[in-house]
């Protein structure tokens, strides 16, 4: 390849991936529409291997292969049943209880990622408030609006073209606790960019003919 048609794929790859970051996050509220949306494959975390509580205010945090979940009270736990008030897993038997002064939950991730979702079990029951999801960088989204029903099952995940390290969910009812579980995640491998980068070159060669 010579000096200009190495120019013009780098410049090509270089406006596309700058017009797809403008575009800043895309918020999904269905898992299945999220799974199919990511362009890249996603780890997914459903906290079968964590040691199961059974009970209230067990921990400040819980530390995963990939991510440490911080609450602003100790009042994280797993369980693996469901317990009089609500709440279960939608994946295997396991899942993670907020406390009911949990009101932020943070999810510090060990490598940046572009992808990330989650299920919310069991949220919004107990009066009425906001739940909102922000990844610090370029995306704030309302997940849903209380009052919802007795042990409603919700999703909401985000794709970005900016990487991030952190998440946040947050809501401001008092006294509501609730479940979370099978937590996605995920950013493309170097494979995937070179791969948009020869998806470039191709489209430059057909114009020229």
């Amino acid at each position: 390849m010579n000096m200009r048609k190495k120019q013009i794929v780098l410049c090509a790859f270089v406006v596309m991936v700058t017009s797809l970051g403008a575009m800043g996050a895309v918020a999904y509220y269905d898992e299945a529409t999220f799974l199919a949306a990511a362009p890249f494959s996603l780890d997914m975390e459903s906290f079968e291997n964590l040691p199961v509580d059974n009970a209230i205010d067990a921990h400040t945090s819980l530390t995963l292969p990939d991510f440490t979940l911080v609450a602003d009270d100790s009042l994280l736990s797993v369980w693996n049943y469901t317990p009089s008030w609500g709440g279960h897993a939608t994946d295997g038997v396991q899942y993670v209880l907020a406390g009911s002064t949990a009101y932020q939950l943070d999810f510090n991730l060990n490598s940046s990622v572009k992808a990330f979702g989650l299920n919310i079990i069991d949220w919004g029951d107990w009066g009425s408030g906001t739940l909102t999801f922000s990844n610090h960088g370029d995306a704030q989204f309302s997940i849903a609006i209380a009052p919802l029903p007795d042990d409603n099952e919700l999703f909401f995940g985000a794709i970005s073209e900016q990487e991030f390290d952190r998440v946040t969910i947050s809501h401001n009812i008092t006294g509501e606790a609730y479940s979370i579980d099978e937590v996605y995640y995920g950013i493309p491998e170097p494979a995937t960019l070179s791969l948009l980068a020869v998806g470039a070159l191709a489209l430059i060669r057909r114009r020229r003919k």
